[in-house]
């Protein structure tokens, strides 16, 4: 950095300000002369001057011109280029350089041609031209001391004008005091660009250090947006009132928008995107925010999106002061494919589900199928075994022996073509019932008298088993809409098990209780008992108690599934009660409904009923003695 000063003086006073400096020892000055045009510059540009001026300029950081007002250059100001760095001191005479300005207008008064030491050291003895167009008296010398010579130059310079001289000592005190003006306004000058410039400095450090961390601050706030812009979940910020002040780019795809700056400014609960069900929540929810100062636990709810799609979301809201006041700040995450993959994780663990069912209820359906074979097989076997001894018989002479033979092996077949006719009747219903073909005939009934005679109609061959029946009712009769035929079918299933599991000396008991609105029946024995964990799955299809096909007692596995699935169709339900070695209950429960006497007619099928003999004997036919 150039931090010399420059002095741009006439030349005619350059040896006495090189003196000065020198004298003084002035450091850091450059002197640069400009050539006298004293009688010829008056309003005209002075191209020397500005030469030297523009010189000072280049190498000095400030440059001070003195001149002479209106006669070195009379428009100097206009042709300054750097008014900032050049001082301008005009003088009404360059005299004034050296005296006082009012011994200077004496001086002049008195029509003297004023000289100095250093400008008749300088000037031009042959051209004399510049001091007789003045028409001077006489010529005065201000002898300045720094020219040895100045009498005796000042003597022949007047000899050949032909002019009287004087001569003046005025020394260089006056003079030295204006050039360490100079240098005291220059220092000046320069202390105090110095603490400006350290002031600048400072405050441009500071401004430096202000917008690298606004850059700081705007990179960061670039990344942060660029990461809110970048995650799944939609963000929200807002103020007191609910008013949004700020979303990311996340919330297009959570509302199913195109712009999502097309909220800003907009009330939350106004946009239609809070679902109806859940405002009072989220108010509540945004209170607690705003009055504890604290973040309320992510909670799972459903928003609307701006289609009218809703979806399910989880839910953040907190506490956060955004640009000095406090606010909400909201994070939605739709959760509507982790829902959809919690679905199909159940819609797979359903469908295991199912398998294992379907696994089991197949491994039922073959073991049903074997033991159908079974229960096919022995009458068949038994069937064929009696129709060869009749062969054998019949190929003999009849007797009475014979005869008798005959009606026993008779007696075999029948009950074994009961036990086919039982079997397949079964196997018929359930396929309706699973098929929903199967159709009850209700009609209004006596449900008390209808279950009494059939418990009756049994009691005989209960006796005959060594097995007594106990039937016991709180209501004599109870009329009521039912299927006679199905309710006996029912009736005979659950007598012909309660007969087959319980050994002579054993009771039976069936009771019947009116609750009003509904009838439950009840039928109770002290057989064998069915053990707790095979409770239930008795009423399921196919299943039996005793699985091997050596058991002591016949059936298919299929009688108390279609017990149960008459008893639904009747709009009831049925139950088990049982302590294994000591017997069961089943209760059944039926609705008491009438039917209007325009539905009550007797169809075709009730005229065609069978015997209740023959029914017992078809139920009861995988009983033998």
């Amino acid at each position: 950095m150039k931090t010399n000063l420059g002095i741009v003086i006439c030349e005619n006073f350059i040896e006495e300000i090189e003196f000065a400096v020198k004298t003084y020892n002035i450091k850091n000055v450059m002197i640069i002369p400009f050539a006298s045009t004293c009688s010829k510059a008056t309003n005209k540009k002075n191209q020397c001057l500005i030469e030297a001026i523009n010189l000072c300029e280049e190498r000095c950081n400030k440059t001070f011109i003195i001149i002479e007002n209106n006669c070195c250059c009379s428009n100097l100001e206009d042709l300054i280029n750097n008014k900032e760095k050049c001082t301008l001191y005009k003088m009404e005479h360059c005299l004034n350089l050296f005296i006082n300005k009012d011994v200077v207008n004496n001086l002049l008064n008195t029509n003297s041609y004023v000289i100095t030491s250093g400008w008749l050291k300088n000037m031009d003895k042959d051209n004399t031209s510049v001091i007789l167009d003045r028409k001077p008296n006489k010529l005065l010398l201000l002898d300045t001391g720094i020219y040895e010579d100045s009498i005796k130059e000042i003597q022949m310079l007047a000899n050949n004008l032909n002019l009287p001289y004087d001569s003046f000592f005025v020394g260089l005190d006056f003079f030295h005091m204006f050039i360490e003006k100079i240098i005291l306004d220059w220092k000046l000058e320069l202390k105090n660009k110095k603490k400006i410039s350290n002031i600048k400095f400072l405050r441009e450090e500071k401004y430096k250090k202000l917008k690298d961390t606004y850059k700081l601050i705007e990179k960061k706030k670039g990344q942060l947006l660029y990461i809110l812009d970048s995650i799944y979940e939609g963000v929200f910020i807002l103020d007191t009132n609910y008013k949004i002040l700020f979303v990311n780019k996340g919330v297009e795809k959570l509302l199913n928008i195109n712009n999502f700056k097309s909220v800003l400014g907009r009330d939350l609960f106004e946009i239609g995107i809070v679902h109806k069900d859940y405002r009072d929540i989220i108010l509540n929810r945004f209170e607690k925010v705003l009055k504890h100062n604290i973040s309320v636990p992510i909670i799972e709810e459903k928003m609307v999106q701006f289609d009218g799609n809703i979806i399910p979301v989880n839910i953040y809201s907190g506490a956060i002061e955004y640009e000095g006041n406090p606010c909400i700040l909201s994070v939605i995450r739709d959760i509507s494919e982790h829902k959809k993959s919690e679905n199909l994780k159940l819609k797979i663990q359903e469908q295991s589900r199912l398998l294992d069912k379907a696994a089991e209820y197949d491994k039922l359906k073959t073991e049903f199928f074997a033991n159908l074979s079974h229960e096919f097989r022995t009458p068949l076997n038994v069937m064929l075994s009696t129709l060869q001894l009749l062969n054998l018989i019949g190929a003999n002479k009849t007797n009475t022996d014979s005869k008798d033979k005959i009606s026993k092996y008779y007696n075999i077949m029948k009950q074994n073509c009961y036990r086919l006719l039982r079997l397949v009747n079964n196997l018929i219903d359930i396929t309706k019932i699973d098929a929903e073909y199967f159709k009850l005939n209700l009609k209004n009934e006596n449900i008390i008298s209808t279950i009494e005679d059939i418990t009756l109609s049994v009691t005989d061959y209960a006796k005959n088993k060594g097995l007594d029946i106990i039937f016991d009712t709180n209501v004599e009769e109870k009329t009521m809409a039912c299927d006679a035929d199905k309710i006996e079918r029912i009736m005979l299933n659950l007598l012909s098990n309660a007969i087959k599991f319980t050994s002579s000396g054993g009771s039976i008991f069936v009771n019947i209780l009116d609750k009003d609105s509904s009838i439950m029946v009840s039928v109770k024995d002290t057989g064998v008992g069915i053990p707790k964990d095979k409770q239930l799955s008795i009423f399921k299809r196919f299943v039996q108690v005793d699985k091997s096909l050596s058991r002591k007692r016949e059936g298919s596995g299929i009688g108390l599934s279609l017990v149960k699935s008459l008893i639904e169709l009747h709009n009831g339900t049925i139950k088990i009660n049982s302590e294994y070695g000591k017997g069961s209950e089943f209760i059944i429960e039926l609705p008491v409904k009438v039917l209007p006497e325009s539905e009550n007619i007797t169809s075709d099928e009730d005229l065609a009923k069978e015997s209740n003999i023959q029914r017992i004997k078809i139920e009861f036919s995988d009983i033998y003695d």
